[in-house]
């Protein structure tokens, strides 16, 4: 059915295999650490090829095995669990407008690579609190496991303005915040900016952004909505003030049914 695998035992009863996700949110963070499965095998004490199943979800994966490669990992278990599509199991009465989804595409538009994709999922806690995690620069909406930093942080969301303040979940120090406003007319869209240190040379920069409960097309409509305008230029030289209210109207650059 798509959600794990089934074995027999040597007792003829049935264990549960690894679902794919999980796999492949190990080979995601794996990659991320920069360490060949032949290095994550040895910490775990398995060979490479018992660690290739797991990525594959091909072999199964007790919880013991689980925890043993999140500590390697340094991330929690609950990180290799976490499935974008799964829903808040406990309602999040502080969100607002598209943020009640449990997920958004982010889309900013950088020159050296055309259009810079991020997922975000949101999921409910125990307290209330609502918890963000973004996916970015992934070389398609479809491909969370392909993303080139996992960032996470709490959701403060209001009726007018939204903003997340988010952490590298393998380098606290490195941190993202997005800010967005919700527009009259816009239910699908929040345009908004994306405040990250640059990867060259760790210096804070901005850019626009826009937020969307489906992806946005990849066009030059959307481009020209990201793209930083002259006269926004000539206004920040007036003021020294970096503010960007001009974008596309949410049918020019999304596709409505």
């Amino acid at each position: 059915d798509g959600t794990g695998k089934q074995n027999s035992n040597a007792e003829g009863g049935v264990d549960m295999g690894i679902p794919d996700a999980v796999g492949s949110k190990i080979r995601m963070y794996r990659r991320l650490k920069c360490l060949s499965q032949e290095e994550l095998a040895a910490q775990i004490y398995k060979s490479k090829s018992v660690l290739s199943k797991y990525e594959l979800g091909q072999s199964n994966l007790d919880i013991s095995t689980l925890c043993a490669i999140a500590s390697a990992l340094e991330i929690s278990p609950a990180a290799l669990l976490d499935i974008p599509e799964q829903k808040s199991y406990m309602p999040a009465p502080s969100r607002f407008g598209i943020f009640q989804n449990d997920t958004l595409y982010l889309m900013a538009s950088i020159k050296n690579l055309k259009f810079w994709r991020g997922v975000l999922t949101l999921r409910g806690t125990p307290d209330g609190q609502t918890i963000i995690r973004l996916y970015s620069m992934l070389p398609s909406f479809s491909e969370l496991d392909r993303c080139k930093a996992v960032y996470e942080g709490p959701l403060s969301s209001f009726s007018t303005n939204t903003a997340m303040l988010l952490s590298n979940v393998l380098d606290p120090a490195d941190m993202t915040g997005i800010f967005v406003y919700a527009r009259k007319g816009n239910y699908h869209i929040c345009p908004g900016l994306l405040v990250q240190f640059a990867y060259r040379d760790n210096a804070p920069s901005v850019v626009k952004t826009i937020l969307s409960d489906v992806p946005l097309r990849e066009d030059a409509s959307t481009e020209a909505a990201l793209t930083i305008r002259k006269d926004e230029l000539t206004q920040f030289h007036r003021s020294n003030v970096i503010s960007f209210p001009c974008f596309a109207q949410e049918e020019q650059i999304i596709d409505l049914k």
